[in-house]
């Protein structure tokens, strides 16, 4: 039969290259043996009978000629009664039309031709058949008839869809990521910026200060320095007057002292015209500022930026950050952070200034208080508010008289975070070092709107009394607000993803779609059981719904085949994991999806497939999805043999735990077994 088979497509081959017909080599070879030529044409007609490809002749083109038994069964209908048939009789009219039209134009052209057409089969599915239509020439050079070969491509259509579906979803996944870190990167300068106004209202060591607010900021934007130059002498010379350095920089501070500004033309007319210098690549600077650029270079400065601060409307110096390691720009919103920050220290030195007059009396710290940029307020010890700043209204509209006293204040917060805000103060009272310094809540404001602000605590030394900054963070709760919504659109974009790849194997085997539910639901029982988090449990799930992906490769003769399987067969089966995680290997997801998908068949005294791997080397949830698919395979009819039954799966797993299977899986799933024996029905 082989031979037949091989002879066949020998034929077919050589009809389509050389646009010959079979009967032109009947004729040639009548005067030797016709008979026993037809006799073996005729077998090898039935050969063709094997094949899985769809073959048949057209001998116009409405009309069917002859066809190999896979075309006949894909269309429903007993070769014999197809010979002869009309198109029109077999598929719908517009099928039909389409179809007769490009048969028309290989009998015109009497050239071959390769097409996609879509057929409904039998079964009424719609399938994408890829068909190559070659004419047949008589001893005349006209087409007596068509030889037509079909091969059904809808899976590998749905492959290429869903694979474009994978690409657009990890395209929004890491767009999602970069919102993300940049809405985290942004609450952590301002979270900084609110804890660095709390920090210059209640100090005691103004350069302490100064030198701390510079550490924290510059490790934050990743520095190398961050540092306050001063003008004196009526910006005739400029001093270094603080410095940090991040840990393996030089300090240039000692350096740095008496500079006359004259020698920096360019420098200091951007600082004069309040613009932010900001220098990607020191190295291309541009050309009249050659003298700061040589001083840089100096110093082994490669990227910086500078901003001016003001001192009572004049302009006093400048805040600084330096990068020595690489190149690069600071976005936007680093930049107006940061502007905010040279605004602090601008207001930190001019108090730094006054620091000798107003020590000891009530207007140094009245000054302090009301030049802060955040709303702050003072609370006494027995809880009422006796200072609140400018900013509070400015930002919030809410004056000393709004909420100065304590019930007031209250009623300015809603009502279901004032349980909260009264829980932190008393536990402050109780014990100081274990209430929050900051935490959240909402605030109404004059005009009766929600706001959500962070509040920063700290008390003021040498008394009881609480110095409180606020930060509007509102923005920011609606951007988390909005960021949730659409993480909850990526995931229902993933479940039918994942649910759309499912679907594909469920067209190739006929049992996957209930045994990869049964799978999942007995897999993520077992892992809850277990205690894994959230995040593990779904990501188990994911993998059992998509373990068996990897046999959408074998065909479904094979997967469907009532009796035994050879060994060239049970091979391509044992394959399947490896295709899976093929097909898986490159989707950016959260979970070890196709880990878990490459080891759901190896055991754990390394006797399985196809890695050969130990437990100690197994993922815990492939361990997992091990069990469970062992355990629903069992309990379930099979082509090649009756549901075992549940009993029997257990017996299985009970007798083999420890060497085969996981013994803490093992003992989670017999424990889930016997709470909901009927977690496996369909």
């Amino acid at each position: 039969m082989g031979c037949h088979v091989f002879s066949a497509f020998h034929i077919i081959a050589l009809f389509a290259q050389n646009g010959g017909s079979l009967m032109n080599h009947v004729s040639m070879l009548k005067k030797t043996s016709l008979n026993s030529l037809e006799k073996k044409l005729e077998e090898q007609m039935l050969s063709l009978d094997l094949l899985d490809i769809q073959v048949w002749t057209l001998k116009d083109p409405e009309s069917y000629g002859w066809a190999n038994k896979a075309h006949a069964d894909f269309l429903g209908v007993d070769k014999i009664t197809l010979e002869n048939k009309s198109i029109y009789e077999l598929v719908t009219e517009d099928e039909a039309k389409l179809c007769v039209e490009g048969n028309r134009k290989v009998f015109e052209t009497q050239e071959a031709v390769k097409t996609e057409e879509r057929v409904k089969n039998a079964q009424g599915h719609e399938r994408l058949l890829s068909i190559v239509k070659t004419p047949k020439l008589d001893e005349n050079g006209s087409v007596e008839a068509i030889l037509c070969k079909a091969y059904d491509i809808t899976e590998v259509e749905r492959t290429q869809k869903l694979s474009k579906a994978n690409q657009l979803l990890q395209k929004e996944i890491k767009a999602r990521k970069k919102a993300e870190k940049s809405l985290e990167r942004r609450f952590e300068f301002e979270k900084k910026l609110s804890q660095i106004s709390s920090r210059f209202i209640n100090f005691l060591d103004i350069e302490e200060a100064i030198n701390e607010s510079l550490r924290d900021m510059g490790k934050l934007c990743k520095a190398s320095r961050s540092y306050i130059f001063a003008f004196k002498e009526n910006r005739k010379i400029m001093d270094n007057v603080f410095e940090w350095c991040a840990e393996g920089v030089s300090s240039q501070i000692n350096d740095l002292k008496d500079i006359p500004t004259a020698n920096y033309s360019w420098w200091m007319n951007k600082l004069e015209n309040n613009k932010t210098i900001h220098i990607v690549d020191i190295a291309n600077m541009p050309s009249e500022a050659q003298g700061e650029k040589e001083v840089l270079e100096g110093q082994g400065i490669k990227a910086l930026l500078v901003f001016p601060f003001y001192i009572r409307r004049e302009l006093a110096g400048y805040v600084g950050f330096d990068d020595v390691n690489e190149t690069g720009e600071w976005n936007e919103e680093d930049l107006a952070i940061l502007r905010v920050f040279s605004e602090i220290l601008g207001n930190a030195l001019e108090r730094y200034q006054s620091e000798e007059s107003l020590r000891e009396s009530e207007a140094y710290y009245r000054t302090i208080f009301e030049t802060t940029s955040a709303p702050t307020m003072v609370f006494e010890e027995d809880g009422t508010i006796s200072m609140v700043n400018g900013r509070m209204e400015e930002i919030f509209g809410l004056s000393y008289e709004d909420i100065g006293d304590f019930r007031k204040w209250m009623k300015h917060i809603v009502k279901e975070d004032r349980r909260k805000v009264l829980k932190n103060r008393c536990l402050r009272i109780e014990n100081p070092d274990l209430a929050p310094k900051d935490y959240s809540f909402r605030l109404i404001d004059k005009q009766g709107n929600e706001r959500h602000v962070l509040i920063t605590v700290d008390c003021i030394p040498g008394s009881k009394k609480i110095v409180s900054s606020l930060l509007d963070i509102s923005d920011i709760k609606q951007a988390e607000e909005r960021m949730e919504k659409s993480n909850a659109k990526l995931q229902k974009t993933l479940e039918d993803v994942v649910n759309s790849l499912g679907s594909v194997l469920e067209m190739v085997d006929l049992y996957t779609a209930g045994h990869q539910q049964r799978v999942a639901a007995l897999a993520c029982a077992i892992a809850e059981e277990m205690g894994l988090s959230e995040v593990q449990i779904q990501g188990i799930k994911v993998g059992s719904l998509l373990h068996d992906i990897g046999k959408i490769a074998i065909p479904p003769s094979i997967l469907n085949k009532p009796g035994k399987l050879s060994y060239k067969e049970f091979s391509l089966i044992q394959d399947h994991p490896v295709t899976g995680y093929e097909i898986m290997k490159n989707i950016d997801l959260p979970w070890p999806v196709a880990e878990m998908i490459l080891q759901h068949h190896e055991r754990i005294d390394g006797s399985g497939y196809p890695e050969g791997i130990k437990g100690t080397e197994m993922l815990l949830e492939a361990k997992i999805l091990f069990v469970a698919d062992v355990v629903e395979a069992m309990s379930s009819h099979r082509p090649y043999r009756p549901a075992l039954g549940i009993e029997k799966a257990i017996e299985e797993i009970s007798q083999n735990k420890g060497t085969l299977y996981d013994l803490d899986v093992v003992d989670a799933c017999l424990s889930v077994l016997a709470k909901d024996s009927g977690l496996l029905q369909a």
